[in-house]
């Protein structure tokens, strides 16, 4: 199913899903904009902008670990791969 994306070069992969997480996320700010009327939009307002920077350091976190455990599971799939 996403052969087409696995086979695009790495810029046009890059854009496809930076594309798609830019629209992902504008889609979901009209949708809170849509939502937020009334007593929503007070619920919405008290949430603190402050919240984002530690959240955004444990997302930063999360990839990071996740990009090491990528990473030693590739060498290790090399280093069992056999000679040809």
């Amino acid at each position: 199913m996403s052969d087409w994306l696995h086979n695009l070069p790495v810029i046009w992969m890059a854009l496809v899903v930076f594309g798609a997480t830019y629209m992902t996320a504008g889609l979901t700010y009209a949708a809170v904009n849509a939502l937020a009327v009334g007593e929503r939009a007070r619920a919405f307002k008290a949430i603190s902008s402050g919240i984002l920077s530690p959240m955004g350091i444990v997302f930063g976190l999360y990839l990071a670990f996740t990009a090491a455990q990528v990473s030693g599971d590739i060498d290790r799939a090399n280093a069992a791969e056999p000679a040809r």
